[in-house]
């Protein structure tokens, strides 16, 4: 990414250490939906399996899925959660089963 002889003065993507480095962040949720912030989306089924999390060594037992070369992956796996990537609609598939 440069910022280097380019008619674009805005753009909407993901961060990272390199592209802040580079470029000047402005956070700020574009759609004002669930993709500006970060929770949880599971299945009903796993509630109670959920229920029983109480630390983050707990959280580590479990599988997130994320977006196909989403910053937060890499975030996650530093911090000990695995992580499935998929296609953003397909997400919401492997959820439901």
């Amino acid at each position: 990414m440069s910022n280097k002889n380019s008619d674009i003065n805005v753009m909407w993507f993901g961060t990272s250490a390199a592209y802040e480095k580079e470029l000047l962040p402005i956070r700020f949720p574009l759609y004002r939906g669930i993709l500006g912030h970060r929770v949880f989306i599971i299945n009903q089924k796993s509630q109670v399996d959920f229920d029983k999390i109480k630390n983050l060594n707990d959280l580590q037992s479990m599988v997130g899925g994320q977006g196909i070369g989403w910053s937060d992956v890499d975030i996650l796996e530093y911090s000990g959660l695995k992580q499935e990537q998929a296609s953003y609609d397909n997400l919401f598939k492997m959820i439901d089963r």
